[in-house]
């Protein structure tokens, strides 16, 4: 009994040296990470060389201990970092540079045109597109007619109408309908706002050559519908919150502005005042409009009225009806203003061009560092970047409507969008379109003009158009 007792104390006492042991080099390990966390902390709080100080080529060979004894010292230790944080940078510092992808930095034009553009190209600006589906749905269900009643001609077709797909069919046929009824206006649109004092009157003309193009009816109120809520973003929100540069650069200067400028001088004044005379302009129009409208109510009803009456009390009815419309007419020979229905393609273009800006012009000293490059050329690289945008959204908005129909989950949605044949197909349809006149614009898919307008008779439907 008493062997076991003394076996059982020396193996309790073996136990608590044990632990003992593994205390003190938990310990030790604990004092050896608090010294390398002093030591990292005297490193970054060192305060930096400068270019006065003469050091001795002992002291900067020093040993790394010696250095940490120089630093702990009283008459050299740093301050403490919490002091090191509440120091504040001079007034007079400079902004964060940007840089490019190449390396070098970026203006502030540059960098003022990249945050616009990302503004149009954002899938939430309040345009309403989510309401149309440019086709798509009329599409699907004459491709489910098709295929459910074959006729001779589908089913010895080489491509049936119940295999068809959005990414192979529906989309790069949309994508090139679009850039070829829309981009030529867009473009003309985005040139067109930079004409001075005839930019409005041009944007108007481009606007009424845009809708006579427009044969569709649905896809005419579908690019209205869009252009005027494009229109009222630009008065309500990038207008006021300077979205002409020329305005931001006076902001950023200090000055107060409205958003809109002046529109004199160079810079992109003058984008930002056709804009505001066109869209004065549709003002106009639409109460004109609304106008002959009950005017042309009003001689209806008096009509009716005339004819409810007998055979004599219509003649002289009829003969007041005559003078009333003589005396019509005799108003309505004052010349009316032109018409603007505001259509979305010109105007987008309109808007990109008073966003974006012109760039700055080149350094007048060629002594000057990194000069800018020609202005020609940032324009150009400027007027792409808006185009490609233009398409990109289309072809967002179209696969947007195909995901919320069901035939898209959001994952293969977004792969569609970022593969490399959405990317080629959108660079292939503005370079295609990039010089071709308004007056060549046209569908070069007269099926895509049936399928819009048959929309209307679909038995069920989830989008306007």
């Amino acid at each position: 009994m008493q062997g076991n007792r003394s076996s059982n104390g020396k193996d309790a006492h073996g136990a608590q040296e044990e632990l003992q042991n593994e205390i003190a080099e938990l310990e030790d390990l604990l004092r050896k990470a608090k010294q390398r966390l002093e030591c990292s902390e005297l490193r970054c709080e060192q305060p930096p060389r400068s270019s006065s100080a003469t050091l001795t080529t002992s002291s900067r060979g020093s040993s790394h201990t010696d250095l940490l004894h120089q630093d702990a010292s009283p008459t050299t230790q740093a301050r403490p970092s919490h002091q090191l944080q509440a120091q504040t940078p001079p007034q007079n510092a400079s902004p964060p540079r940007h840089h490019s992808p190449s390396g070098a930095p970026l203006s502030h034009h540059q960098h003022h045109q990249h945050h616009n553009l990302l503004l149009l190209a954002d899938s939430a600006l309040p345009l309403g597109s989510f309401a149309f589906s440019s086709g798509f749905e009329s599409y699907r269900a004459h491709m489910r007619a098709a295929a459910a009643h074959p006729s001779s001609s589908s089913s010895s077709s080489s491509h049936p109408a119940s295999s068809w797909s959005f990414e192979a069919d529906f989309l790069p046929l949309s994508v090139a309908s679009f850039a070829a009824t829309s981009l030529p206006f867009m473009l003309a649109g985005y040139r067109a706002a930079a004409a001075g004092e005839s930019a409005a009157a041009c944007l108007a003309e481009l606007d009424d050559a845009c809708d006579a193009a427009t044969v569709c009816a649905v896809a005419r109120r579908a690019s209205v519908a869009q252009g005027r809520a494009l229109l009222g973003v630009w008065e309500k929100s990038f207008a006021p919150a300077g979205g002409g540069s020329g305005a931001a650069a006076d902001e950023d200067e200090g000055g107060g502005g409205d958003g809109y400028g002046d529109g004199d001088g160079g810079g992109d004044g003058g984008p930002v005042r056709a804009l505001k005379e066109f869209a004065a302009l549709v003002r106009l129009s639409s109460s004109s409009s609304s106008a002959s409208a009950s005017s042309a109510a009003a001689a209806a009803r008096r009509k009716a009225a005339a004819s409810a009456e007998g055979a004599g009390a219509r003649r002289n009815a009829d003969n007041a009806g005559g003078k009333e419309e003589q005396e019509d007419e005799d108003e309505t020979d004052e010349p009316l203003p032109p018409s603007a229905s505001a259509h979305f393609a010109p105007l987008f273009g309109a808007v990109a061009r008073a966003m974006m800006g012109s760039p700055p012009p080149p350094p007048s000293s060629s002594l000057a560092p990194n000069p800018d490059p020609d202005p020609a050329a940032q324009q150009m690289t400027a007027q792409q970047q808006a185009a490609y945008a233009f398409v990109l959204g289309h072809a967002r908005a179209v696969t947007s409507a195909a995901m919320r129909a069901g035939v898209l989950g959001p994952f293969r949605a977004q792969r569609i969008l970022a593969g490399a044949g959405t990317r080629r197909l959108i660079a292939a349809a503005v370079a295609r379109q990039w010089d071709t006149p308004v007056e060549a614009a046209g569908q070069t898919a007269p099926a895509l003009d049936l399928w819009v307008g048959r929309h209307e008779i679909l038995y069920s439907k989830i989008f306007n158009s």
